[in-house]
């Protein structure tokens, strides 16, 4: 009973860590804190606590802990590793701009 709730508790801490930390990158839908987009509040609102209400057993599952722990440590590297200014391209708003530039790329690496 001990090592069950042990687990349980593991696994949500996860869950909710996944959840909250922020990735770096916007555009993913689970970006962490703040949540703002409509697929983190379906899974704070509805999944998170219908998956608690109808099968507990699941979270203690060692496979899904293993799981969370994999995507929690994948989150956690692109929080420290990704550049939050995004990969630098240039984008030209139009073709004139472009061509005022004498159609010379310019490197940005």
């Amino acid at each position: 009973m001990l090592k069950n709730n042990f687990l349980f508790i593991t696994s949500l801490i996860l869950l909710l860590a996944i959840l909250s930390i922020p990735s770096g990158i916007n555009v993913l839908s689970l970006n962490g804190l703040p949540w703002t987009h409509k697929k983190e509040i379906f899974f704070l609102v509805i999944a998170i606590p219908s998956l608690l209400i109808i099968d507990r057993n699941f979270l203690i599952n060692k496979l899904i802990i293993y799981l969370l722990a994999i995507i929690f440590f994948l989150k956690f590297t692109l929080f420290l590793l990704s550049p939050t200014s995004g990969l630098s391209l240039k984008i030209y708003e139009s073709s004139t701009t472009f061509s005022m530039k004498a159609n010379q790329w310019e490197k940005n690496y």
